[in-house]
């Protein structure tokens, strides 16, 4: 099963911050596992949600700033 979780989310460039939304529904195929009949979300799942929603915090920042080595310039 892939789990895509970027439904929809808004940056805030001042804070450097995101929030996204994320539709959870009782029939996901995870729900069928993790406790039938007291359906709980795994951590993991949480984590990803998360994560998701950090790199595209991050793709949203950098389309704003110049890319940045970390390395030396040694041209």
């Amino acid at each position: 099963m892939r789990y895509i979780f970027l439904q929809s989310f808004s940056v805030d460039k001042k804070e450097e911050s995101v929030q996204g939304e994320v539709e959870v529904t009782k029939d996901w195929e995870v729900f069928r596992d993790h406790f039938p009949g007291y359906p709980i979300l795994p951590g993991a799942l949480i984590l990803e949600i998360m994560a998701q929603h950090t790199v595209a915090l991050m793709l949203e920042l950098k389309q704003d700033k110049k890319s940045r080595n970390t390395y030396p310039d040694t041209s």
